[in-house]
């Protein structure tokens, strides 16, 4: 269901059913689109009309875990359960790269880099991979003591943070596409984060869940 604000301050919506039941939810960068996951097929919509533009199934043997529009909208990202990582080109939904096995457990989450260039994952399997978005080609990965469920970048696109168990991680980000350890935050509640478009020290961090400490 789309809700619409008028510069009156009228609100109108619309809806329009789908076939399977949606786990997964997100608008396109510019708002023209929506991608929803159901039954494991991602869909793309036109959010003015409601009409289905294309989807792309996963492999019967894995489940979508996550997905993520690049900052173009051009390319849509998606990880499953089995740690396979595919990155489509829209409009057409056609592949640019799939990684089989890139990671060895299920796929938590994926982060575009501001710019586009680089794509991160975690995974279950207690590891953060940065990869080139054109080629495929795994840039670097760095390995932590716990499962890392969710990260996400600083608008200038040289930290990284990510929620690993009860700590929150900082990573300096080389143009090269290395992470290096910055700093741990210990966080008394697990959730997703925001991070501030002028992150320079950790101190700016924010949490959208009450991250204690942090």
């Amino acid at each position: 269901r789309i809700l619409f604000g008028t510069e009156s301050a009228i609100m109108s919506f619309y809806s329009w059913g789908l076939e399977r039941n949606s786990y997964l939810l997100e608008w396109s960068p510019d708002g023209t689109y929506i991608a929803t996951v159901a039954d494991n097929v991602v869909t793309v919509w036109d959010a003015l009309s409601g009409g289905s533009l294309n989807s792309f199934p996963s492999p019967p043997a894995s489940y979508v875990t996550c997905f993520a529009w690049s900052p173009d909208g051009n390319n849509i990202s998606t990880g499953t359960t089995d740690g396979l990582l595919r990155v489509w080109i829209l409009p057409n939904c056609t592949s640019q790269f799939t990684i089989n096995n890139a990671h060895s457990s299920n796929i938590k989450h994926c982060a575009w880099s501001p710019d586009g260039s680089i794509l991160v994952t975690c995974s279950n399997d207690q590891s953060i991979k940065v990869w080139d978005t054109e080629t495929g080609d795994m840039k670097s990965v760095v390995s932590s003591l716990s499962p890392v469920n969710f990260a996400c970048w600083a608008q200038n696109g040289q930290r990284l943070a990510s929620v690993e168990g009860a700590y929150v991680r900082f990573w300096n980000v080389s143009a090269a596409g290395e992470l290096s350890f910055c700093l741990a935050l210990h966080a008394e509640k697990k959730g997703n984060m925001l991070m501030s478009p002028y992150l320079q020290l950790p101190r700016v961090k924010m949490s959208a869940c009450g991250m204690g400490t942090v």
